[in-house]
Formats: C-alpha cells, sequence, structure tokens
C-alpha cells in the first residue's frame, strides 16, 4: 500500500511542478517553484501531526473529514488553476 501512495504523490508533485513551471512568468518562476516545495515539505510535517491531534481529540470520523475537505479545497484549487492557464494560452494566441 505505501508503494502505490508514494507513486501517487510523486505523480502528482511532478505534475503541480510542472504546472506552475507553465503558470509563473519566467522572472520569477524559480522563487515560485521553491516556495512551492517549501510549502509541500511544511505541509509533509505538519499535516499529519495535525490530523494525529484531531484523531486522538475528536474521532476517526472527524479525521476523515477534515482530509477530505482539504483535499476538495485542493482540488478546487487545481482547477481554477487549469482554467487560468488555459486562458493564458488563448490570450497568447490572440497576439
Amino acid at each position: 500500500m505505501a508503494l502505490f501512495e508514494s507513486f501517487g504523490e510523486n505523480l502528482a508533485g511532478i505534475t503541480l511542478t510542472i504546472l506552475l513551471a507553465d503558470i509563473a512568468p519566467s522572472s520569477v518562476r524559480g522563487g515560485a517553484i521553491g516556495l512551492q516545495r517549501i510549502f509541500m515539505d511544511m505541509g509533509g510535517f505538519i499535516g499529519p501531526l495535525a490530523l494525529i491531534i484531531i484523531y486522538y481529540g475528536f474521532g476517526s470520523r472527524n479525521a476523515f473529514l477534515v482530509g477530505a475537505i482539504i483535499e476538495g479545497l485542493n482540488l478546487i484549487l487545481l482547477i481554477l488553476a487549469k482554467e487560468k492557464l488555459k486562458v493564458r494560452e488563448v490570450e497568447k494566441a490572440k497576439y
């Protein structure tokens, strides 16, 4: 199971980095990718700790719901970023 989880995390990490490289202006691309890596590393450390606290404080169902809400928000942000990228591509094609 851990093998599949690691595969999925690494695939998502690479995909998000490529998407960020496409969206960010070239003058700030390195800083944007560095900032994204910092937040990914912080989330990998703080996220499990926070969910452990929620699990032991409020039960497994609430921990699952918090995780599902966070993933839902991630999905919404990814869809919005993808739409913004499509708009930029259309604007570039006009000029």
